[in-house]
């Protein structure tokens, strides 16, 4: 794109002279204006920028001096250079008068063309700098004040959605605590009459005892098996009500000892294998919720493996910023079309009347893992026992510190 022209005002009261500059410069492609007189210039000077001046010492009424006085007392022409045109010899007189003036340079005449031009050349370059400059700064103004404009505007957002979230944060607290208390009385309301049930049922049988038969015996017994397995699921529901929601503390854990507390708690039948596999690590994290899941996994182990001379191996590996634990048994196993189904809640495999289970212990452990940030996969054939691999975060000392 061509740049635009720029002015240059030539100032003589000879119209040769000002045809000779003319003639001189018009091969700079620039506009030039013409003035015959100080006060011509002057009137140039209101409406118009220029890139130079050239303004010859020598004219009638206002010299070149008075006329450069008076164009540096304007401030729109203030900077506007100014090269002086003579046709006397430079004295020291005049040059000192002349700079004093604000002039940037004398001219001797007749006028060198190359010498001419190349200065005019100079002046023309640095105005369309400046000018370009000048805009630069204006856009770079304008895109400031749309960046404050922005910024005030985002403050005002970060401060609406900052108190927004902290009443989301406060009520979701509130409901938090209305659930826990909603679960905790409902728990206790349902298992009162569980419990009377239960007692109902021994002062039946101690009462009737010689009246009763076998089989009434046995179902008393159901009675009661169904009781408990009521009673352990209502448990089950306000464990898993409360994942992710009850505060819980991050320290020190061997998982060795972590393991052999859940063994030891579960008390497997005695012919019942357990193998930890050395390099267990200890590191810190929340105890009761790798408690939980691990109690899950074993817990289901034994209780579904059908033989009391089972197997089970406990294993990890380290894969950076967090462990992988395996747990390993060799019992019945599980069809690959069941493996997603074992994590859904009140999903169970086997009758209940065949073994006491709430369906709630793999989905417990599914949403405890994941709810750390961890995956649960689920690798077994039938008849070659059931392996669950979960990844557990690391907690660093630091991260308790930033968590608090």
């Amino acid at each position: 794109m061509q740049p635009e022209p720029v002015n240059i005002l030539l100032v003589d009261d000879h119209p040769e002279n000002l045809l000779a500059l003319e003639a001189l410069l018009e091969g700079l492609g620039q506009n030039l204006v013409r003035a015959n007189s100080g006060p011509e210039a002057l009137r140039c000077l209101l409406s118009q920028d220029f890139a130079v001046i050239l303004l010859d010492v020598q004219m009638p009424g206002i010299d070149g001096f008075e006329t450069a006085k008076l164009i540096r007392a304007r401030p729109r022409s203030q900077l506007t250079p100014i090269i002086f045109l003579t046709a006397f010899s430079k004295t020291d007189t005049l040059v000192s008068k002349g700079y004093s003036l604000g002039a940037v340079d004398y001219l001797i005449k007749p006028l060198q063309p190359e010498i001419l031009r190349s200065k005019v050349t100079v002046f023309v370059e640095l105005f369309k700098k400046t000018a370009q400059v000048k805009q630069q700064a204006a856009e770079l103004a304008v895109i400031n004040q749309e960046i404050q404009t922005l910024n005030a505007e985002l403050e005002h957002r970060v401060r609406e959605r900052t108190l927004s979230l902290a009443q989301v944060a406060a009520n979701l607290e509130q409901r938090n605590r209305e659930l826990d208390q909603f679960a905790y009385v409902t728990s206790h309301d349902l298992k009162a009459p569980l419990r009377a049930i239960a007692n109902l049922s021994e002062w039946i049988e101690e009462d009737l005892n010689d009246k009763l038969t076998e089989e009434t015996r046995h179902q008393m017994n159901l009675l009661r098996g169904r009781v408990q397995r009521m009673t352990a699921l209502i448990d089950g529901l306000l464990q898993y009500s409360r994942v992710g929601r009850l505060p819980s503390d991050v320290e020190w854990v061997s998982i060795e000892t972590l393991l052999a507390e859940i063994i030891d708690s579960l008390a497997p039948p005695p012919q019942f294998t357990v193998e930890i596999a050395a390099g267990m690590p200890t590191f810190r994290t929340e105890r009761l919720a790798l408690q939980q899941v691990f109690a899950n996994l074993l817990g289901n182990a034994f209780k579904h493996h059908r033989r009391a001379d089972g197997r089970v191996k406990v294993s990890s590996q380290d894969q950076g910023d967090s462990y992988e634990f395996t747990v390993s048994d060799d019992g019945p196993g599980i069809e690959p079309q069941f493996h997603e189904k074992v994590f859904g809640i009140f999903q169970t495999l086997e009758a209940r009347d065949k073994t006491e289970n709430t369906g709630i212990g793999l989905s417990l452990v599914k949403k405890i893992v994941e709810g750390k940030g961890g995956s649960i996969i689920l690798d077994s054939q039938p008849g070659q026992g059931a392996t669950f691999r979960f990844t557990w975060p690391k907690f660093t000392p630091e991260d308790q510190t930033e968590s608090t």
